[in-house]
């Protein structure tokens, strides 16, 4: 079964705030980011459970699920719902992204 994927507006602005400041210094590597981030975020149409489930990994009461990117510092925070992906939040993955989630 292939998913239906949604980036919710939050995660657009994540997006776009990834793309202004990388693209300060590289222009071709801000590109080259956002790329990635969403081919991996597409990829979860066919492997929506290919996240980290947060309420396994740290105890915590939420439907959630991360997408680590392994090749660039950021996470993908994401919900299945039925039979579609709400892209959350694009996050740093150094920072306090729990916090920022609401957890």
């Amino acid at each position: 079964m292939k998913y239906v994927l949604d980036i919710l507006p939050e995660a657009h602005k994540d997006l776009l705030k990834i793309h202004q400041s990388v693209s300060q210094n590289s222009p071709k590597n801000a590109l080259a980011i956002i790329t990635d981030l969403l081919k991996k975020a597409d990829n979860l149409k066919i492997f929506p459970n290919k996240g980290v489930k947060l309420s396994g990994k740290f105890g915590i009461d939420t439907d959630l699920q991360i997408l680590i990117n392994s090749k660039y510092p950021y996470i993908t925070a994401y919900r299945v719902v039925s039979e579609k992906i709400d892209v959350v939040r694009i996050l740093p993955s150094r920072s306090e992204y729990l916090k920022t989630l609401g957890l």
